[in-house]
């Protein structure tokens, strides 16, 4: 039997205890899990979010978006290296609430909406896959899958094909 989850981004981007009920209002409309996206990690009320998934038989997965201040495939190494830290504590947060077995996904490989103005290059590459690299052995310590995103020209440069995501 195929199983169906909700995005809960599409009511808040900013997970807080005040969104635990949205798990609740998904399993209401029929969803048998829910996505939470981890980009304020620091808001996510872990405990409030295991019991809501319990209470209503919901699975979770979780996505991670990263900013300009996180950028994987930012010049500043400094940058780069908050990516992973950042990362790091989205992983953290998904196995606080789900004990692993879980997917992080996302646009978790370069920061969202950021453009050149130039195709991806090899350098860029290169720090991409050396963070994402050492944030999926951090994952696999806990059980977590990593999951990369291919999202359209619009939203990125970097990842737009399934091809370029393998």
């Amino acid at each position: 039997m195929h199983k169906y989850g909700l995005e809960l981004l599409l009511w808040t981007e900013q997970f807080t205890k005040e969104n635990v009920k949205l798990i609740e209002h998904a399993k209401v409309l029929g969803f048998d899990g829910v996505e939470i996206h981890l980009g304020h990690p620091a808001t996510i009320p872990i405990e409030d979010v295991k019991k809501a998934l319990k209470e209503n038989g919901m699975e979770v997965h979780f996505a991670v978006t990263l900013n300009e201040e996180t950028n994987s495939i930012s010049n500043d190494k400094n940058v780069r290296k908050s990516a992973l830290t950042f990362f790091k504590k989205c992983i953290d947060v998904a196995y606080a609430i789900s004990e692993g077995d879980c997917i992080v996904g996302g646009v978790n490989y370069a920061a969202w909406g950021y453009f050149t103005g130039k195709s991806r290059t090899k350098e860029e590459w290169e720090w991409a896959v050396k963070n994402y690299k050492k944030a999926a052995l951090y994952a696999k310590e806990k059980n977590i899958v990593l999951g990369i995103e291919p999202v359209n020209r619009f939203e990125t440069y970097f990842i737009n094909t399934a091809a370029d995501a393998v």
